[in-house]
């Protein structure tokens, strides 16, 4: 509650015995990595409003997803984010073969692409812009507000737009 400042934790976020092992974040984004035991990194968001104070999954990145990361055995033990959120950089190595070609660090870029209504892609991550008609609320969102982060689940209708936000990467 942002007038009182008192906050009950009601979520807790789980994975595999690694997950949580490296955690960055920024404003509203939270970077947890499992780097073991299907390595993947997953991103979550504060959206606080009167509707939800609670962290929102936003993205999970999968290293079997990612060129060359089949095999990893530390997908995520290293994390940082850039200041203005565009950029999240993601350690990849293999412990086992030090010199593998798989040692390295991704770099993923946010997208920063505004969608109209009737045009957001279903599991893609959006930032609210303008809510004018459209029902966001039915598309994912904790509620109908400018700044809400939400992952589609539909097409949507109406004359509202969105910031498509997910993280690619950058090869």
């Amino acid at each position: 509650d942002d007038i009182t400042e008192e906050y009950t934790n009601s979520k807790k976020l789980s994975g595999s015995a690694s997950f949580g092992t490296t955690i960055a974040h920024k404003d509203n984004l939270y970077v947890v990595s499992q780097p073991t035991t299907s390595p993947s990194v997953k991103i979550y968001t504060l959206n606080n409003t009167t509707a939800s104070d609670e962290l929102e999954l936003y993205q999970t990145l999968a290293a079997a997803s990612f060129s060359g990361s089949s095999g990893s055995t530390n997908f995520g033990s290293a994390l940082a984010l850039s200041g203005d959120l565009n950029w999240l950089y993601i350690s990849d190595y293999n412990e086992v073969a030090p010199t593998s070609t798989r040692n390295r660090v991704h770099a993923f870029r946010r997208r920063n692409t505004s969608t109209n209504a009737g045009s957001f892609v279903v599991g893609a991550t959006y930032q609210i812009t303008s809510v004018g008609t459209t029902d966001f609320v039915a598309l994912g969102a904790v509620s109908d507000e400018v700044g809400i982060y939400f992952i589609a689940t539909g097409t949507g209708s109406g004359t509202g737009t969105a910031t498509r936000r997910d993280y690619r990467d950058w090869e």
